[in-house]
């Protein structure tokens, strides 16, 4: 279940990503890091969700899921329609889905912006030279509207 939740998760941040155009308007290094936090948004917030629609999908099958009907159930939960399925039984989760990565997005472009804006400084005060590679979003204490600290 674990992989095919993961193939969830990859298609609702590739169907926000799209719509909001996020990976036009962030440089690479921070929409890795803006990708990783918004993974973790909707792994977070969906779940408890998918494991019930995964065992209502048993309990449609038949008690005993295995071959074709492990199959059935796979191709139903990642196909294209399941996004969709999922908004019109859960439309409050899929909104919050939505605002809070819009949220993070909005978050990623500040860091963003405050690194272009500090970052003669930052390179002057350690000493180092190059270009920023990756952002690390840490496991802090999530605070002010979900805002972390970056790295």
């Amino acid at each position: 279940m674990r992989t095919i939740f993961k193939e969830f998760v990859k298609k609702e941040f590739l169907f926000q990503s799209e719509k909001n155009g996020y990976d036009k308007k962030a440089e690479q290094a921070f929409y890795q890091c803006f990708k990783s936090l918004a993974q973790d948004i909707i792994v977070e917030n969906s779940f408890k969700t998918f494991a019930y629609l995964w065992n209502e999908e048993q309990e449609i099958l038949g008690k005993r899921v295995d071959g074709n009907k492990k199959d059935c159930i796979i191709s139903q939960v990642t196909g294209l329609q399941y996004r969709s399925y999922v908004a019109s039984r859960f439309p409050m989760l899929m909104k919050k889905i939505e605002q809070m990565i819009k949220k993070q997005f909005d978050y990623i472009m500040e860091v963003e912006t405050n690194y272009h804006k500090d970052i003669e400084k930052l390179k002057k005060e350690f000493e180092i030279s190059g270009k920023c590679i990756k952002v690390y979003g840490m496991n802090s204490d999530k605070h002010h509207d979900g805002k972390r600290s970056c790295i």
